[in-house]
């Protein structure tokens, strides 16, 4: 258990507490109305009373066995840059998610989320996203804000990609879209894509990745891909991982283009295929 004179730090600015099986309740740290950064990781916490804390700029509640949810308490708090709420049984965004009007990160991963409300396109500042390990089907471009930079949808039900979301998403530069359940051909992707994780689904064609010219990173395990396309023009892939497509090796060898690439003289290339490193 937490020290009882810690309450008694009423001018603290930063407050960042581990543990297990210990019960946390908020109301009881009122009194540090200095708090900008609270973040507590492992413990069991009870957050009545966070509204308080009005100059908190960032809120950590992670791996904490008791349901937390996004409520007036938590949607008071104006000041907030950065909220994350990872494992906390988490199973909904509220419609008035909105009111976070200074959030530029906002990580609820681990949940049972199904939905994306599309007032959370409202968050204007938002550049990084992460619902991952959910059980969202399907969302649209729209309902997501167009400044995000980072988005991490790996781990869900996901079965096709919205439509427009090369479109409305133009400033993305990091995708996670592992282990999910999208099938046949990736679809268009945002243009200035960086790093791409599209591994463990159905793909069997990613051939929209060519037109990824500023590409970095791209990992493609674990999916039946028919073939490898040439991506010889990606000039700023840095690597490649296919790690567990052994129907390219077995089918089509090892495809030409890869020396192509190695032979840039390029430094720190990777590139993976059926775990093997060339």
């Amino acid at each position: 258990y937490y020290p009882q004179w810690l309450l008694k730090l009423t001018q603290l600015e930063r407050l960042k507490l581990d543990g297990r099986e210990c019960d946390f309740h908020i109301d009881e740290i009122e009194a540090m109305t200095n708090l900008s950064i609270l973040s507590l990781y492992g413990l069991n916490v009870y957050h009545t009373g966070v509204s308080s804390l009005s100059n908190l700029t960032l809120l950590s509640i992670d791996f904490s066995d008791v349901g937390i949810k996004i409520d007036e308490q938590i949607l008071s708090l104006v000041q907030l840059s950065s909220l994350s709420l990872r494992s906390t049984r988490i199973n909904m965004i509220p419609s008035d998610i909105y009111r976070l009007q200074n959030l530029t990160n906002l990580c609820l991963s681990r949940g049972r989320i199904s939905t994306i409300p599309n007032t959370l396109s409202r968050l204007t500042r938002l550049k990084q996203l992460d619902l991952s390990h959910h059980m969202i089907e399907s969302f649209q471009a729209e309902d997501l804000p167009a400044s995000l930079c980072h988005l991490d949808l790996s781990d869900n039900l996901l079965a096709v990609l919205s439509d427009n979301f090369p479109q409305h998403l133009s400033n993305l530069t990091y995708l996670d879209i592992k282990t999910n359940q999208l099938r046949d051909a990736l679809g268009s992707l945002p243009i200035n894509l960086a790093y791409l994780d599209c591994s463990t689904n159905t793909i069997r064609n990613i051939d929209c990745v060519t037109r990824l010219q500023q590409l970095q990173v791209l990992v493609a395990g674990e999916i039946p891909l028919l073939y490898l396309p040439d991506l010889s023009r990606n000039t700023c892939l840095t690597m490649l991982d296919l790690g567990d497509n052994r129907l390219i090796l077995k089918e089509y060898g090892i495809p030409e283009w890869i020396t192509n690439v190695r032979a840039r003289g390029v430094t720190k290339r990777e590139i993976t295929i059926c775990r093997g490193t060339f």
